[in-house]
């Protein structure tokens, strides 16, 4: 279908989305279009960092899963690839649908576990950028995986944007929750007027953010 005119003449709030490990931009269709249903243009990137499943560019640069990465590595890379398409999003809004504006001058960032630990550095990267980059309207982490968030030491630093954190129990064993819990900590000392949600749902397993259990 056509994209319907904006509501603002900047164009529709824009989403950028990070799938986790053995992910894939289309697996997360049901989430997506949930989101974009609400009236946003949602951006669900493929990484290249060896964490999709299987990507594969126009080009023909296709690679699966890769075992045993350095988390640190593919936190950088897939910041710079989440980065990016923020940078270019018209663009890539054009390519779907011929004439759909996107307002880039500001995003809110949605990933799932390794995706949301992506969210969160991304913020925190884009935050440092100062003017240049797009204002974080918000941070949105689906049972975050925060290995690749240096929590102990700050390095990263943490974003300054309204967060919510949505955990299933299978991402709350004591070494995740604790990392999980000193990123969200420093995230409301720096936003003490904003929310900042840790939140719980009952009864969840971690695939059930994605289209895979009713594939299966």
């Amino acid at each position: 279908a056509p994209a319907a005119a904006a509501p603002q003449p900047e164009g529709w709030p824009l989403v950028v989305f990070s799938h986790g490990l053995y992910g894939s931009s289309a697996g997360y269709s049901a989430l997506c279009s949930e989101i974009a249903s609400h009236g946003a243009v949602v951006l669900a990137l493929e990484h290249k960092d060896g964490s999709a499943i299987y990507s594969e560019t126009d080009d023909g640069d296709a690679s699966g899963y890769q075992f045993g990465q350095d988390t640190a590595v593919q936190t950088e890379r897939r910041v710079t690839e989440l980065r990016g398409v923020v940078a270019c999003a018209q663009q890539v809004a054009s390519l779907a649908h011929e004439g759909l504006q996107v307002d880039a001058r500001s995003v809110s960032l949605v990933g799932h576990s390794f995706g949301a630990a992506t969210a969160l550095c991304a913020a925190a990267e884009m935050q440092r950028g100062g003017a240049r980059s797009p204002r974080v309207r918000g941070v949105l982490a689906l049972d975050p995986w925060i290995k690749g968030f240096d929590a102990e030491s700050g390095r990263q630093g943490a974003p300054a944007a309204p967060t919510l954190a949505c955990l299933t129990q299978s991402m709350l064993y004591p070494e995740n929750e604790r990392a999980l819990g000193t990123v969200l900590r420093s995230i409301a000392a720096r936003t003490p007027a904003q929310p900042v949600l840790y939140t719980e749902a009952l009864g969840t397993r971690h695939q059930e953010v994605s289209d895979y259990p009713s594939l299966q």
